[in-house]
């Protein structure tokens, strides 16, 4: 009784009592940990309803401690979840083909406190593992700002020809002319990415992100493919990106995307820098550039497919570095 009554004390920031001999957690603490609201770390039962309990208290931020976590549903994040070391969060073959983890509010964040957190999904991804940003071309009136992703890897099924599987999908809904519907200034950092067809989806006007610090590892097999396609983005800082062991496939896409108003929306004014191109074999590609207004990219390009820009990149004020 003396060692259950010292706990409860040294714990009174997060809990509020103990009945029965167990925590009873306190919607008034600023931290939690998904585990006080049922979810197995033992990868034995399915935790999505815990996590999602879990999200939907008046906690800032959710702890998830070391273990093994299935989430077969869709978890939408509009808050702090942080993953300790040792976390590994799996969808398995028969969960939906949604997100994992869709963060869909600003200021949301999804933190590894080191890249030894894996979230990983055994089935095909179309819409990422990740997701952030809007739900689908439909929404108006909702702005969505300032989300962070960092330190994790991002784990799919293993590269296809079909561009299905998706690390991490970042969606504008935002049509021209509509300001209402935004969804810009996030970061993602330090953020592996492996057996996947594509890395990072920057899909629509996605807008002013900064996404550095980036590990791709077989990620694409060549085709449409890319391990960073942007189709539309504008104003995003890509920078310290490395490509390897992806046979075949090609590191940096770039082309247009036809907004709810049928505007043809150019990929423009990103700046695009320290991108290493090392991915091997015959066919591989640094970087397929099909439109674009006011980019700038730097690459080191180890690849033998060199790189394909299209006719009037000069004159729409594109400008390549490769090394």
């Amino acid at each position: 009784m003396k060692g259950l009554l010292l706990f409860c004390i040294l714990n009174v920031v997060l809990f509020t009592s103990c009945s029965k001999g167990r925590l009873v957690p306190s919607d008034q603490a600023d931290t939690s940990s998904v585990l006080f609201y049922g979810a197995d770390p033992t990868g034995q039962k399915d935790a999505s309803g815990a996590f999602r309990k879990a999200l939907s208290s008046n906690h800032v931020m959710l702890i998830v401690p070391r273990g093994k976590y299935i989430i077969n549903e869709t978890i939408e994040l509009k808050k702090h979840l942080r993953l300790m070391p040792g976390v590994v969060i799996e969808k398995t073959n028969g969960g939906n083909d949604g997100p994992i983890f869709w963060l869909s509010k600003s200021y949301a964040k999804l933190e590894g406190l080191n890249k030894r957190v894996e979230i990983r999904s055994k089935r095909t991804v179309p819409n990422g593992i990740v997701k952030v940003g809007h739900q689908n071309r439909k929404i108006r009136g909702n702005n969505i700002l300032f989300i962070e992703v960092e330190n994790i890897t991002i784990t799919g099924p293993g590269p296809s020809r079909g561009n299905d599987n998706i690390g991490l999908y970042m969606f504008n809904a935002q049509a021209k002319g509509d300001g209402t519907t935004t969804s810009y200034f996030h970061t993602v950092n330090n953020v592996i990415l492996q057996h996947l067809d594509c890395g990072i989806f920057i899909e629509g006007m996605s807008n002013a992100n900064s996404i550095s610090n980036i590990i791709l590892n077989r990620v694409g097999l060549g085709g449409e493919d890319a391990a960073i396609h942007l189709a539309g983005a504008m104003e995003n800082r890509i920078y310290d990106v490395f490509h390897h062991h992806s046979k075949n496939a090609t590191t940096l896409l770039l082309n247009s995307y036809n907004d709810q108003n049928n505007t043809l929306i150019k990929p423009s004014f990103n700046y695009i820098s320290q991108i290493v191109s090392e991915q091997g074999g015959e066919n591989a590609k640094c970087a397929d550039i099909k439109s674009g207004y006011s980019n700038s990219i730097g690459l080191l390009c180890n690849s033998n497919g060199g790189s394909i820009r299209f006719d009037n990149f000069k004159t729409d004020k594109n400008t390549m570095q490769i090394n």
